[in-house]
């Protein structure tokens, strides 16, 4: 009789577990169909509104923002539908620290009729041509470890009647520079229906490989040598103390030893 009793609240006990369970709605995550993420209640229109945006928010690669998958649409098919074109750097041989050199980035529309080397106006220019995207708006931004740059961060520019644009860079090596720029750039995608969030799609990313001037190597190695020499006569000002200080040990002790006494000459 008492094992019957026992078994039978076992039952209930699991009963009201699972209702206990039951009770509490899942959790929308996102994606699926919205009704299987609203409780068994009577939704109400604001409940189904919000689940309906939720479940429309998602990542979009090609902007790297979460947006609306329609919103993701669009971007996607604007991408598509880009001009292809040209892109170029133009940067010197070598840098100078503490001097001015200029960088400068080209792009130019297939159609526009136009040559990259045009628009860097150096027709004798054999660097490296990419293919890239072209909208009507435009960023492009050069970054880099140890240098001065100006303009900084993205510079933005219109496309101009001849179908090209052209990004000019004063940049200064400091004396901790890097070996390497980098040149990015970037097509402006409005926000829809006239909305101020923009897109910025990257068309463009290239590093560009830094030289050192024998003439900086020297400088730089002479400026080590000078600090070097400095700590060297540190350290020789530190034992020449040291030394002082030990010879004047030395007199005292020699000062405080006991004179040796004079043996007494034989009878």
């Amino acid at each position: 009789m008492r094992t019957k009793s026992l078994k039978s609240f076992a039952l209930a006990l699991a009963a009201c577990l699972s209702l206990a369970a039951c009770s509490d709605p899942p959790t929308y995550s996102g994606g699926g169909n919205v009704e299987d993420y609203l409780t068994s209640e009577t939704p109400t229109p604001e409940s189904i509104a919000a689940a309906k945006a939720a479940a429309e928010i998602a990542y979009c690669p090609l902007s790297r923002q979460h947006v609306t998958r329609a919103e993701c649409k669009r971007v996607t098919e604007i991408w598509d539908n880009l001009e292809t074109g040209k892109g170029a750097i133009e940067a010197p041989a070598e840098m100078v620290r503490d001097e001015i050199s200029t960088v400068s980035f080209a792009i130019a529309g297939e159609s526009s009729g136009t040559s990259v080397e045009e628009v860097l106006g150096n027709e004798a220019f054999n660097g490296s041509v990419e293919t890239v995207k072209i909208g009507g708006a435009m960023s492009a931004e050069l970054t880099g470890r140890g240098f001065t740059i100006e303009p900084r961060g993205k510079v933005r520019k219109e496309i101009g009647p001849a179908g090209s644009m052209l990004w000019e860079w004063q940049v200064i090596p400091l004396k901790d520079h890097g070996d390497k720029l980098r040149v990015q750039a970037f097509v402006i995608v409005p926000g829809p229906n006239g909305a101020p969030q923009e897109s910025h799609l990257k068309t463009f990313a290239k590093e560009v490989k830094v030289k050192v001037t024998s003439g900086q190597r020297v400088a730089d190695w002479m400026d080590e040598s000078s600090s070097w020499l400095t700590r060297g006569n540190n350290w020789l000002k530190a034992l020449a103390g040291f030394l002082t200080a030990l010879a004047a040990v030395l007199v005292a002790l020699k000062a405080f030893r006991p004179k040796p006494t004079k043996a007494e000459p034989p009878a």
